[in-house]
């Protein structure tokens, strides 16, 4: 499978202001056997940059394996190489309980995170929360909107 997806990234400061741009990504996976999936993308593309200064936002490139041992449950487990920064290590499970829900959590390295979130998925799209806690940075929250086109 082959795909793409457009994103609107944003910056906001407080007392600077904000910024936005577009952004590009695209992707590929492959199913190795049952349950086991191979992936790899990569994010931004387009190499879009933001704000009046035209700072790049960070370009990654994707790899890593899903093993799914039950279906409610999936197991990740990736290489992140940001093309400015050394390669990260991450590693998450998902959690399927009903229908319509989506647990998550996560651990990566370089630098140090711990992510934890949810996940509404309709027929037409869904809805993602992310709670991003880093050592340097501290927290950071994230959210989604989505929609499936056919």
């Amino acid at each position: 499978t082959v795909g793409g997806a457009v994103r609107y990234g944003m910056l906001d400061i407080e007392g600077y202001g904000q910024a936005g741009a577009i952004i590009f990504d695209a992707g590929l996976l492959i199913e190795l056997m049952d349950n086991l999936f191979w992936g790899s993308a990569i994010r931004n593309l387009s190499d879009s940059k933001i704000g009046q200064s035209g700072e790049q936002l960070p370009q990654t490139i994707l790899t890593g394996l899903n093993f799914a041992p039950i279906s409610q449950l999936n197991v990740s487990v990736d290489l992140a190489k940001d093309v400015s920064y050394p390669t990260e290590v991450r590693a998450g499970v998902e959690y399927n309980p009903i229908r319509l829900l989506y647990l998550r959590a996560g651990v990566s390295t370089e630098p140090q995170r711990m992510t934890a979130g949810f996940g509404l998925d309709f027929s037409f799209g869904g809805i993602d929360y992310g709670y991003n806690s880093h050592s340097d940075l501290g927290i950071t929250h994230l959210f989604s909107v989505w929609f499936l086109v056919k």
